[in-house]
């Protein structure tokens, strides 16, 4: 919403309005987030051990999903 200021004023309450539907969208997709980079976070260290190892698999996977879907 960093544009918000930018609307015009029907912008505005079209933005206003549909907040509160997508708003449980938007909290499940920032903690799916959360867990990936829990995830890597955690798992770095033994990965980096073992690459060839299941915690490595996980951690490349978890690192996969969240440069895909969310560009991080």
């Amino acid at each position: 919403m960093h544009n918000f200021k930018s609307q015009p004023i029907m912008g505005k309450a079209i933005l206003i309005l549909t907040y509160p539907f997508v708003f449980p969208y938007h909290i499940q997709e920032w903690m799916r987030e959360r867990k990936l980079k829990r995830i890597i976070r955690k798992g770095i260290a033994d990965a980096c051990k073992d690459p060839q190892g299941v915690t490595a698999e996980i951690v490349n996977e978890a690192s996969c999903e969240l440069r895909m879907i969310y560009g991080k």
